[in-house]
């Protein structure tokens, strides 16, 4: 029975880190797009997150290419946490 809670422990642990990824690289992406361009582009990455911060770090690859990369492991470590989840 130990088995079976230290597995979901570790999986809730991946969602968990992959959560914190996410919003550490959205809220950076956020602050770049604050501050290189106009008031419009942060508030979307903040409210339509993690879509907007993709999209304006795709667009500004060479401003936020660190967040993005950050966003993109930590949907990388979601999707595996969840995916064990179900198997």
């Amino acid at each position: 029975m130990e088995f079976v809670t230290g597995s979901v422990l570790q999986i809730n642990g991946l969602n968990g880190l992959g959560g914190l990824a996410i919003l550490v690289g959205v809220i950076w992406t956020a602050v770049i797009a604050f501050q290189k361009e106009n008031i419009i582009w942060g508030i979307l990455c903040l409210l339509c997150a993690p879509l907007v911060a993709l999209i304006y770090g795709v667009l500004n690859f060479d401003r936020a290419m660190v967040p993005v990369i950050l966003i993109i492991v930590g949907i990388i470590l979601g999707g595996v946490g969840y995916g064990n989840l179900l198997f």
